[in-house]
Protein backbone atom coordinates (compact mmCIF):
# COMPACT_ATOMS: atom_id res chain seq x y z
CA UNK A 1 0.00 0.00 0.00
CA UNK A 2 2.78 2.19 0.91
CA UNK A 3 4.31 1.85 -2.72
CA UNK A 4 0.86 2.43 -4.48
CA UNK A 5 0.59 5.68 -2.00
CA UNK A 6 4.13 6.47 -3.12
CA UNK A 7 3.18 6.10 -7.00
CA UNK A 8 -0.18 8.11 -6.15
CA UNK A 9 1.67 11.11 -4.76
CA UNK A 10 4.14 11.05 -7.45
CA UNK A 11 1.27 11.44 -10.02
CA UNK A 12 -0.32 14.51 -8.08
CA UNK A 13 3.22 16.17 -7.98
CA UNK A 14 3.23 15.56 -12.18
CA UNK A 15 0.17 17.36 -12.51
CA UNK A 16 0.51 20.16 -9.93
CA UNK A 17 3.83 20.77 -11.77
CA UNK A 18 2.27 20.80 -15.39
CA UNK A 19 -0.24 23.00 -14.15
CA UNK A 20 2.15 25.25 -13.07
CA UNK A 21 4.34 24.77 -16.15
CA UNK A 22 1.17 25.92 -18.37
CA UNK A 23 0.04 29.32 -16.40
CA UNK A 24 3.65 29.67 -16.68
CA UNK A 25 3.44 29.31 -20.52
CA UNK A 26 0.56 31.68 -20.63
CA UNK A 27 1.86 34.46 -18.89
CA UNK A 28 5.18 34.42 -20.92
CA UNK A 29 2.87 34.42 -24.11
CA UNK A 30 0.73 37.06 -22.72
CA UNK A 31 4.06 39.21 -22.20
CA UNK A 32 5.21 38.49 -26.02
CA UNK A 33 2.49 39.72 -27.65
CA UNK A 34 2.30 42.89 -26.12
CA UNK A 35 5.52 44.71 -28.08
CA UNK A 36 3.96 43.21 -31.39
CA UNK A 37 0.71 45.08 -30.86
CA UNK A 38 2.41 48.43 -30.27
CA UNK A 39 4.40 47.79 -33.00
CA UNK A 40 1.40 47.06 -35.04
CA UNK A 41 0.33 50.29 -33.84
CA UNK A 42 3.08 52.40 -34.75
CA UNK A 43 3.28 50.35 -38.22
CA UNK A 44 -0.60 51.70 -38.50
CA UNK A 45 0.32 55.34 -37.76
CA UNK A 46 3.46 55.23 -40.31
CA UNK A 47 1.51 54.12 -43.01
CA UNK A 48 -0.80 57.06 -42.23
CA UNK A 49 1.61 59.85 -41.96
CA UNK A 50 3.35 58.38 -45.05
CA UNK A 51 -0.26 58.54 -47.23
CA UNK A 52 -0.93 61.72 -46.01
CA UNK A 53 2.76 62.93 -47.57
CA UNK A 54 2.31 61.24 -50.87
CA UNK A 55 -1.35 62.77 -50.60
CA UNK A 56 0.42 66.65 -49.88
CA UNK A 57 3.23 65.92 -52.16
CA UNK A 58 0.75 64.84 -55.06
CA UNK A 59 -1.23 67.88 -54.61
CA UNK A 60 1.64 69.96 -54.86
CA UNK A 61 2.60 68.25 -58.02
CA UNK A 62 -0.62 68.52 -59.47
CA UNK A 63 -0.70 72.87 -58.92
CA UNK A 64 2.48 72.58 -60.12
CA UNK A 65 1.82 70.89 -62.84
CA UNK A 66 -1.17 73.27 -63.67
CA UNK A 67 1.08 76.22 -63.30
CA UNK A 68 3.55 75.20 -65.55
CA UNK A 69 0.95 74.74 -68.01
CA UNK A 70 -0.87 78.26 -67.48
CA UNK A 71 2.82 79.16 -67.76
CA UNK A 72 3.51 77.90 -71.12
CA UNK A 73 0.22 78.67 -73.14
CA UNK A 74 0.92 82.31 -71.60
CA UNK A 75 4.32 82.36 -73.08
CA UNK A 76 3.40 80.13 -76.52
CA UNK A 77 0.58 83.17 -77.09
CA UNK A 78 3.77 85.44 -76.44
CA UNK A 79 5.77 83.56 -78.66
CA UNK A 80 2.92 83.25 -81.40
CA UNK A 81 2.20 87.35 -81.26
CA UNK A 82 6.41 88.02 -81.72
CA UNK A 83 5.98 85.53 -84.79
CA UNK A 84 3.01 87.83 -86.15
CA UNK A 85 5.46 90.37 -85.84
CA UNK A 86 8.32 89.14 -87.22
CA UNK A 87 6.33 87.98 -90.26
CA UNK A 88 4.52 91.57 -90.60
CA UNK A 89 8.13 92.53 -90.43
CA UNK A 90 9.85 90.64 -92.89
CA UNK A 91 6.48 90.85 -95.05
CA UNK A 92 6.99 95.06 -94.80
CA UNK A 93 11.16 94.38 -95.90
CA UNK A 94 10.13 92.19 -99.18
CA UNK A 95 8.21 94.59 -100.27
CA UNK A 96 10.64 97.23 -99.66
CA UNK A 97 13.83 94.73 -101.17
CA UNK A 98 10.56 94.33 -104.22
CA UNK A 99 10.45 97.86 -104.70
CA UNK A 100 14.05 98.49 -104.42
CA UNK A 101 15.00 95.92 -107.18
CA UNK A 102 11.99 96.94 -109.52
CA UNK A 103 13.67 101.06 -109.33
CA UNK A 104 16.87 99.95 -110.17
CA UNK A 105 15.62 97.31 -113.19
CA UNK A 106 13.68 101.02 -114.22
CA UNK A 107 17.20 102.60 -114.01
CA UNK A 108 18.64 99.87 -115.86
CA UNK A 109 16.14 100.54 -118.79
CA UNK A 110 16.56 103.85 -118.56
CA UNK A 111 20.77 103.32 -119.00
CA UNK A 112 19.88 100.96 -121.71
CA UNK A 113 18.29 103.02 -123.80
CA UNK A 114 19.86 105.80 -123.50
CA UNK A 115 22.87 103.57 -124.68
CA UNK A 116 21.48 102.60 -127.25
CA UNK A 117 21.09 105.99 -129.02
CA UNK A 118 23.32 107.04 -132.02
CA UNK A 119 26.70 108.35 -130.36
CA UNK A 120 28.87 110.89 -132.11
CA UNK A 121 32.41 110.59 -133.06
CA UNK A 122 34.42 111.31 -131.01
CA UNK A 123 36.31 113.30 -133.49
CA UNK A 124 34.52 116.34 -134.45
CA UNK A 125 33.32 116.86 -138.24
CA UNK A 126 35.47 118.91 -140.44
CA UNK A 127 33.76 121.02 -143.06
CA UNK A 128 36.15 122.58 -145.55
CA UNK A 129 34.45 125.25 -146.88
CA UNK A 130 35.77 125.82 -150.58
CA UNK A 131 35.40 129.61 -152.40
CA UNK A 132 32.63 129.96 -155.24
CA UNK A 133 34.78 130.62 -157.98
CA UNK A 134 33.94 133.95 -160.51
CA UNK A 135 31.45 133.00 -163.53
CA UNK A 136 33.37 133.12 -166.51
CA UNK A 137 33.31 132.37 -170.23
CA UNK A 138 33.47 128.27 -171.21
CA UNK A 139 37.23 127.48 -172.45
CA UNK A 140 38.58 124.63 -175.09
CA UNK A 141 39.62 122.81 -172.81
CA UNK A 142 38.91 123.08 -169.13
CA UNK A 143 41.42 122.25 -166.39
CA UNK A 144 40.74 120.34 -163.59
CA UNK A 145 40.58 122.46 -160.81
CA UNK A 146 42.86 122.45 -158.05
CA UNK A 147 40.84 121.96 -154.20
CA UNK A 148 41.55 125.40 -152.47
CA UNK A 149 41.14 125.31 -148.49
CA UNK A 150 41.39 128.84 -147.42
CA UNK A 151 42.43 130.17 -143.98
CA UNK A 152 38.95 130.68 -142.99
CA UNK A 153 37.94 126.72 -143.54
CA UNK A 154 40.23 126.03 -141.52
CA UNK A 155 39.33 128.08 -138.30
CA UNK A 156 35.82 127.55 -138.78
CA UNK A 157 35.53 123.83 -138.05
CA UNK A 158 31.41 122.79 -136.63
CA UNK A 159 31.44 120.08 -134.48
CA UNK A 160 28.27 118.17 -134.00
CA UNK A 161 28.02 116.52 -130.31
CA UNK A 162 25.54 114.57 -128.67
CA UNK A 163 25.65 115.01 -124.61
CA UNK A 164 23.79 112.08 -122.33
CA UNK A 165 22.24 113.29 -119.13
CA UNK A 166 22.36 111.09 -116.62
CA UNK A 167 19.75 111.49 -114.69
CA UNK A 168 20.42 111.88 -110.35
CA UNK A 169 18.56 110.06 -107.76
CA UNK A 170 16.92 114.00 -107.25
CA UNK A 171 15.16 114.11 -110.36
CA UNK A 172 14.21 110.52 -110.54
CA UNK A 173 12.69 111.44 -107.29
CA UNK A 174 11.05 114.43 -108.72
CA UNK A 175 9.54 111.60 -111.67
CA UNK A 176 8.16 109.62 -108.83
CA UNK A 177 6.36 112.50 -107.52
CA UNK A 178 4.87 113.24 -110.71
CA UNK A 179 3.73 109.72 -111.29
CA UNK A 180 2.55 109.97 -107.48
CA UNK A 181 0.45 113.19 -108.30
CA UNK A 182 -1.17 111.65 -111.83
CA UNK A 183 -1.69 108.44 -110.13
CA UNK A 184 -4.16 110.41 -107.17
CA UNK A 185 -5.59 112.20 -110.13
CA UNK A 186 -6.99 108.51 -110.95
CA UNK A 187 -7.51 107.74 -107.24
CA UNK A 188 -5.29 105.28 -107.76
CA UNK A 189 -4.27 105.16 -104.11
CA UNK A 190 -2.32 102.44 -103.91
CA UNK A 191 -0.29 103.07 -106.96
CA UNK A 192 0.80 106.64 -105.51
CA UNK A 193 2.01 105.33 -102.49
CA UNK A 194 4.23 103.07 -104.12
CA UNK A 195 5.48 106.14 -106.34
CA UNK A 196 5.93 107.88 -102.86
CA UNK A 197 7.86 105.42 -101.10
CA UNK A 198 10.54 104.74 -104.58
CA UNK A 199 11.16 108.45 -104.28
CA UNK A 200 11.90 108.47 -100.59
CA UNK A 201 14.10 105.45 -101.45
CA UNK A 202 15.82 107.77 -103.81
CA UNK A 203 15.93 110.75 -101.59
CA UNK A 204 14.91 109.92 -97.48
CA UNK A 205 15.12 114.05 -96.91
CA UNK A 206 12.39 114.16 -99.42
CA UNK A 207 10.08 116.40 -97.01
CA UNK A 208 7.40 116.83 -99.57
CA UNK A 209 7.36 112.79 -100.69
CA UNK A 210 7.51 111.93 -97.24
CA UNK A 211 4.30 114.35 -95.86
CA UNK A 212 2.52 113.14 -98.59
CA UNK A 213 3.07 109.37 -97.95
CA UNK A 214 2.11 109.54 -94.49
CA UNK A 215 -1.17 111.39 -95.09
CA UNK A 216 -2.32 108.18 -97.39
CA UNK A 217 -1.35 106.07 -94.71
CA UNK A 218 -3.25 107.82 -92.34
CA UNK A 219 -6.17 108.00 -94.65
CA UNK A 220 -6.46 104.78 -95.28
CA UNK A 221 -6.28 103.98 -91.52
CA UNK A 222 -2.74 102.35 -91.84
CA UNK A 223 -1.70 104.45 -88.63
CA UNK A 224 1.47 102.31 -87.87
CA UNK A 225 3.11 102.81 -91.28
CA UNK A 226 2.49 106.74 -90.92
CA UNK A 227 3.97 106.52 -87.36
CA UNK A 228 6.62 104.91 -88.82
CA UNK A 229 7.14 107.02 -91.77
CA UNK A 230 6.94 110.06 -89.74
CA UNK A 231 9.24 108.79 -87.16
CA UNK A 232 11.85 108.36 -89.95
CA UNK A 233 11.46 112.59 -90.83
CA UNK A 234 12.11 113.23 -87.27
CA UNK A 235 14.84 111.70 -87.05
CA UNK A 236 16.38 113.44 -89.95
CA UNK A 237 15.34 116.33 -89.13
CA UNK A 238 14.63 116.84 -85.06
CA UNK A 239 13.35 120.43 -85.21
CA UNK A 240 10.45 119.85 -88.19
CA UNK A 241 7.34 121.36 -86.43
CA UNK A 242 5.28 119.59 -89.54
CA UNK A 243 6.45 116.03 -89.06
CA UNK A 244 5.41 116.33 -85.13
CA UNK A 245 2.29 117.88 -85.58
CA UNK A 246 0.90 115.71 -88.49
CA UNK A 247 2.04 112.53 -86.47
CA UNK A 248 0.53 114.19 -82.86
CA UNK A 249 -2.75 114.47 -85.15
CA UNK A 250 -2.31 110.97 -85.85
CA UNK A 251 -2.27 109.82 -82.02
CA UNK A 252 -4.73 112.24 -81.33
CA UNK A 253 -7.05 110.65 -83.84
CA UNK A 254 -6.47 107.08 -82.11
CA UNK A 255 -7.48 108.88 -78.45
CA UNK A 256 -3.67 108.89 -77.33
CA UNK A 257 -3.45 112.62 -76.24
CA UNK A 258 -0.24 111.50 -74.19
CA UNK A 259 1.41 110.32 -76.99
CA UNK A 260 0.84 113.12 -79.06
CA UNK A 261 1.93 115.83 -76.25
CA UNK A 262 4.87 113.49 -75.74
CA UNK A 263 5.99 114.65 -79.75
CA UNK A 264 5.43 118.15 -79.54
CA UNK A 265 6.69 118.91 -76.13
CA UNK A 266 10.15 118.89 -77.79
CA UNK A 267 9.40 121.90 -79.50
CA UNK A 268 6.89 123.52 -77.11
CA UNK A 269 8.99 127.09 -77.30
CA UNK A 270 8.72 127.14 -81.18
CA UNK A 271 6.95 130.43 -82.73
CA UNK A 272 4.52 129.24 -84.90
CA UNK A 273 0.89 129.30 -83.88
CA UNK A 274 -0.49 126.55 -85.56
CA UNK A 275 1.46 124.64 -83.79
CA UNK A 276 1.47 126.53 -79.91
CA UNK A 277 -2.35 126.31 -80.24
CA UNK A 278 -2.20 122.30 -81.56
CA UNK A 279 -0.31 122.12 -78.38
CA UNK A 280 -2.57 123.56 -75.60
CA UNK A 281 -5.32 121.75 -77.16
CA UNK A 282 -3.28 118.57 -76.44
CA UNK A 283 -2.23 119.62 -73.25
CA UNK A 284 -5.60 120.49 -71.93
CA UNK A 285 -6.46 117.32 -73.08
CA UNK A 286 -4.47 115.25 -71.03
CA UNK A 287 -5.39 117.93 -67.94
CA UNK A 288 -1.73 119.43 -68.53
CA UNK A 289 -3.58 122.99 -67.41
CA UNK A 290 0.00 124.74 -66.90
CA UNK A 291 1.35 123.49 -69.85
CA UNK A 292 -1.49 124.79 -71.44
CA UNK A 293 -1.62 128.29 -69.90
CA UNK A 294 2.36 128.77 -71.16
CA UNK A 295 1.21 128.14 -74.62
CA UNK A 296 -2.06 130.40 -74.55
CA UNK A 297 0.88 132.75 -73.11
CA UNK A 298 2.76 131.92 -76.37
CA UNK A 299 0.03 132.69 -78.63
CA UNK A 300 -0.80 136.31 -76.65
CA UNK A 301 3.03 137.16 -77.49
CA UNK A 302 2.23 136.15 -81.22
CA UNK A 303 -0.97 137.72 -81.40
CA UNK A 304 -1.85 139.90 -78.44
CA UNK A 305 -5.40 141.35 -80.02
CA UNK A 306 -6.74 137.86 -80.25
CA UNK A 307 -9.59 137.32 -77.67
CA UNK A 308 -9.50 133.79 -77.83
CA UNK A 309 -5.90 133.45 -76.37
CA UNK A 310 -6.97 135.21 -73.35
CA UNK A 311 -9.89 132.96 -73.05
CA UNK A 312 -7.97 129.97 -73.70
CA UNK A 313 -5.63 131.22 -70.86
CA UNK A 314 -8.50 132.10 -68.49
CA UNK A 315 -9.96 128.63 -68.81
CA UNK A 316 -6.64 127.26 -67.75
CA UNK A 317 -5.86 129.10 -65.10
CA UNK A 318 -10.14 128.62 -63.79
CA UNK A 319 -8.79 124.35 -64.06
CA UNK A 320 -5.58 125.34 -61.80
CA UNK A 321 -7.78 127.20 -59.23
CA UNK A 322 -5.47 130.49 -60.28
CA UNK A 323 -9.32 132.01 -59.76
CA UNK A 324 -7.85 135.76 -59.09
CA UNK A 325 -5.84 134.97 -62.32
CA UNK A 326 -8.62 133.69 -63.99
CA UNK A 327 -11.02 136.46 -63.82
CA UNK A 328 -8.32 139.53 -65.01
CA UNK A 329 -7.45 137.08 -67.90
CA UNK A 330 -11.22 136.56 -68.50
CA UNK A 331 -12.21 140.36 -68.26
CA UNK A 332 -8.95 140.85 -70.86
CA UNK A 333 -10.46 138.51 -73.06
CA UNK A 334 -13.63 140.56 -73.14
CA UNK A 335 -12.08 143.86 -73.44
CA UNK A 336 -10.22 142.65 -76.97
CA UNK A 337 -14.04 142.67 -78.15
CA UNK A 338 -13.47 139.94 -81.16
CA UNK A 339 -15.08 137.22 -78.79
CA UNK A 340 -17.67 134.98 -80.50
CA UNK A 341 -21.42 135.66 -78.70
CA UNK A 342 -21.32 132.26 -77.61
CA UNK A 343 -17.64 132.62 -75.87
CA UNK A 344 -18.50 135.98 -74.71
CA UNK A 345 -21.74 134.56 -72.94
CA UNK A 346 -19.26 132.14 -71.19
CA UNK A 347 -17.08 134.48 -70.16
CA UNK A 348 -19.32 136.48 -68.34
CA UNK A 349 -21.33 133.58 -66.32
CA UNK A 350 -18.05 132.63 -65.62
CA UNK A 351 -17.21 136.21 -63.86
CA UNK A 352 -20.60 136.00 -62.12
CA UNK A 353 -19.73 132.73 -60.87
CA UNK A 354 -16.67 133.37 -59.67
CA UNK A 355 -17.95 136.81 -57.51
CA UNK A 356 -17.39 139.68 -60.40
Amino acid sequence: MSVINQMLNDLDEQKSGQGSSSNGDATQKGRANKPAFFLTILLALVIVAASYYIWTLNNKIEALTEQTQKTEVAHKHQVKQLEQEIASLKQQLAQLQADNQKLQLENQMLKDQLATQPKAEEKPVEVAQQPVAPVSKPKPKAKPKKKVTSSLAKKEEPKIAVTIHKLTPEELAQRKLISAEQALDKNDMQSAEKYLAEALVLTPDNKEARMKLATLYFARGANSAAHSTLAQGIAIDFTDKDYRMLKARVYMKQGNFEAAYDTLAPLEDITKQDYQVLLANVAQGISKYDKAALAFQRLISMQPEAGRWYLGLATAQDQMGQFEAAVKSYKQALDMGNLAKPSADFVKQRLVALGE
